[in-house]
């Protein structure tokens, strides 16, 4: 990823900002107005419905594009069925591609049952847009060549396959880094605050920004001419974890004032730019083996599957043998400190054999350069000092 081309259009976006905002407020206002109206309860969910999405203009009808239209039009016939598949599409119990599927093929039997002959156009960016109209601060407005041609311009280590649901996590994972930059920019965060009046959404998570900021660069900039040299580069080197002499930070008890929000904000930066470091080596890695199907070999779990499992990438070695890689990323030396969770510790433990702990290292940022060291086996001997534990206080406890 092309960190100094993304500057760029960020300077780009501020110059023209006024005239991209003329165009494209009216997404917070769509928000905001949907906020007011929503009620799943509703007796009279059609007419709900209807006003809830009045704002929402071409984010779901537009051209030959009219996933609205054919949501009230089911609604308006079989009321309860929208509102049980309305439902389970706003259910955060349930995994978002499994609400998509799950959703898609509602859609499809109640259009044949109530709107015969026509095109359900319930897919992907429609299902973004009733998820980002209900929890704004958790998703983002997606849209397929939106994606692409954005991923393009800055080399994003992500080519966009029509029709795949990945595309909306790596989507979301390049949102999430894209937003880590625009927040650093305080002119455009005060150019934004200004904009939103009483009608439109206050926007506190920046989501409806960077999906603007994406959006506004494919469609009111002209492309930036690459420079390829401040691709993503690194210097990898493999090591054992008995040699690696962890500088553990001594307790003094001083008390400081620490920015925690900005220092997380950072700190979650540069994790995700060294997993696109590890990506884009693993990547070519595949590719001079000759290895075939690679996006099936190669997955960015951490992004699809969620942090749970342990490790941030699934990818194999060089004779063909799956291994779970988890990234530690910074800005710092090899020795530096960094954090191992428990499952990261248990998967390390079970999966022993499989295991790879990729320090990223001496990470620059602007030159998009850092130093890799490979290391396999069980982080045991690497958790030698405990930050935090988990407590459950029970009655025993609080007597």
């Amino acid at each position: 990823m092309n960190l100094n081309t993304l500057s760029q259009y960020i300077n780009l976006y501020k110059e023209k900002f006024n005239y991209v905002d003329k165009k494209e407020r009216y997404k917070w206002k769509a928000v905001q107005h949907f906020q007011e109206h929503w009620n799943g309860e509703a007796e009279d969910f059609y007419g709900m419905l209807n006003e809830s999405l009045r704002l929402t203009k071409n984010l779901l009808d537009s051209g030959s594009y009219y996933p609205k239209r054919v949501l009230l039009l089911i609604a308006k016939a079989d009321p309860k069925a929208a509102k049980d598949v309305l439902s389970r599409v706003f259910d955060e119990t349930i995994h978002l591609e499994n609400r998509f599927e799950k959703f898609k093929e509602d859609m499809g039997k109640l259009v044949d049952l109530h709107v015969p002959q026509k095109n359900p156009y319930q897919d992907h960016r429609a299902f973004m847009v009733y998820l980002c109209l209900r929890y704004p601060d958790t998703y983002y407005l997606y849209k397929f060549n939106m994606f692409k041609i954005f991923a393009e311009r800055i080399n994003f280590n992500y080519k966009p396959i029509k029709g795949c649901f990945s595309n909306v996590f790596q989507f979301e994972e390049l949102c999430r880094i894209v937003k880590s930059s625009l927040v650093e920019d305080n002119e455009l965060l005060s150019l934004h605050h200004e904009r939103l009046d009483q009608v439109c959404y206050q926007d506190p998570t920046y989501n409806l920004l960077t999906q603007d900021f994406i959006y506004a660069t494919v469609q009111h900039m002209d492309k930036i001419n690459n420079d390829e040299s401040n691709d993503l580069k690194w210097d990898i080197s493999e090591g054992s974890i008995d040699g690696l002499n962890l500088k553990l930070p001594e307790s003094n008890f001083t008390g400081t004032k620490i920015d925690h929000e900005r220092r997380q904000r950072r700190n979650s930066k540069i994790g995700k730019l060294g997993e696109q470091l590890v990506l884009k080596y693993e990547r070519e890695k595949l590719e001079n083996l000759n290895v075939s199907n690679i996006k099936k070999k190669l997955i960015h779990t951490s992004v699809s599957k969620g942090d749970g499992l342990g490790y941030d990438i699934e990818s194999i070695d060089n004779s063909g043998e799956k291994i779970y890689i988890e990234v530690k990323t910074s800005i710092g030396g090899l020795n530096s400190p960094f954090y191992i969770t428990y499952r990261e510790l248990e998967r390390s433990k079970k999966d022993s054999k499989k295991f790879r702990l990729y320090r990223v290292y001496d990470f620059d940022e602007k030159q998009n350069w850092g130093k890799i060291k490979m290391f396999n086996g069980s982080l045991e001997k690497l958790c030698k000092q405990p930050v935090n534990f988990f407590v459950k206080l029970t009655k025993n406890n609080s007597d």
